[in-house]
């Protein structure tokens, strides 16, 4: 139950503080205001960065939960829809963790969580904040990352379900691949959407 508690927001408020005083929500809350409560189903919710080769575990389960991509299923609007016709997937990257980056273990979550949509036939609501690819994750060094099923899986989901990317603030290179290859995007007017 610790471990579990120390990926929660209320374990990490220096940093929900400062997300809160720059205006913006954690991944948690996005998604908790989203999903019917306590519906939502956490796939990886333990693991952290791939960077212990140059970072203490306890440091990584405290400052990289989830390895800053907080995904799952849910239901959205069941009392509308019912409990099958409701069900979601909802993925969120954790500005909050190494600023939305997109890391080795969150890639893994994202190939996984994108079969399981494909199979279950989930619209999907992804939180695509975040700045892109993660350069320091070190336990699994590779060239140019070209082992990631993320971008093409998420493209080959077009016309299979639907894709609803929501954007508040900056969201680059990878984060907006994801929102780019969906079907709608919502994005507040303090958004910024770029590839380098």
């Amino acid at each position: 139950m610790r471990r579990r508690a120390l990926t929660e927001d209320a374990a990490r408020p220096d940093a929900v503080g400062r997300r809160h005083a720059a205006n913006g929500r954690t991944a948690r809350e996005n998604i908790a205001d989203l999903v019917d409560p306590g519906s939502f189903v956490e796939y990886g919710r333990f693991v952290m960065a791939a960077q212990r080769q140059r970072r203490d575990v306890d440091d990584l389960i405290a400052r990289t939960p989830a390895d800053g991509l907080v995904a799952g299923i849910g239901r959205i609007n069941g009392d509308l829809f019912g409990p099958e016709r409701s069900a979601a997937a909802v993925l969120s990257y954790d500005y909050t963790v190494l600023a939305g980056t997109q890391g080795v273990f969150g890639h893994r979550k994202k190939d996984r969580l994108f079969e399981l949509i494909e199979r279950m036939r989930l619209p999907t609501v992804f939180f695509a904040e975040g700045g892109g690819g993660r350069p320091g994750d070190t336990d699994y060094p590779t060239v140019s990352s070209l082992e990631v099923r993320a971008f093409k899986l998420w493209a080959a989901l077009s016309g299979v379900v639907p894709r609803i990317a929501v954007v508040k603030g900056r969201c680059f290179a990878g984060n907006a691949v994801i929102a780019g290859c969906s079907d709608l995007i919502v994005a507040t007017e303090d958004t910024s959407i770029g590839m380098g």
